[in-house]
């Protein structure tokens, strides 16, 4: 079974229940040279209305090559972001060099499948990397009205490693 990508940290405020916005499952494959996520998104509304790429309907994949789960980000450490229309964003130092998107709009939310080289390992049995998955959720107001993640139960992993799930 695929992970799941629901566990909400952030609703809209003011709320008596959190807002449980858009959600997805995930498969991650790992080759020597990178790893590539598929993720289907449950989204019944896409906005990319505010010019901020974090406030649109996206997704994110973080990854921490050496899994040192340090509280700033180092040089094997970095996020990418990918919106429903395939548009490419990141606030980390990691590099675009090799990494490839597409993006699908499908009933009822989207498709997005990556591939993200290594850019300071070769994978080898024994392997572990710090990683994790976001989904954004704007449900047409140009604010961000959700966020669920797959294992970081924090807002904090654009600068930090420390709460990254891993895969091995």
């Amino acid at each position: 079974m695929p992970p799941l990508i629901e566990l909400y940290i952030s609703g809209i405020e003011g709320k008596e229940i959190q807002f449980e916005g858009a959600r997805a499952k995930s498969w991650v494959l790992w080759a020597s040279n990178g790893l590539g996520v598929y993720m289907e998104v449950k989204d019944s509304i896409l906005s990319d209305i505010n010019d901020a790429f974090y406030m649109q309907d996206s997704i994110e994949v973080f990854i921490d090559e050496n899994n040192n789960k340090t509280i700033s980000y180092e040089k094997d450490d970095a996020q990418y972001r990918v919106n429903f229309k395939n548009l490419q964003s990141s606030d980390s130092a990691g590099s675009f060099e090799g990494f490839e998107s597409a993006a699908k709009i499908v009933s009822g939310g989207y498709i997005v499948e990556v591939f993200i080289p290594f850019r300071t390992i070769t994978a080898s049995v024994g392997n572990i990397v710090g990683f994790d998955l976001q989904v954004y959720d704007d449900q047409g107001s140009g604010k961000r009205d959700s966020i669920s993640k797959w294992n970081d139960p924090t807002n904090n992993s654009w600068q930090s490693t420390f709460r990254f799930g891993l895969i091995m």
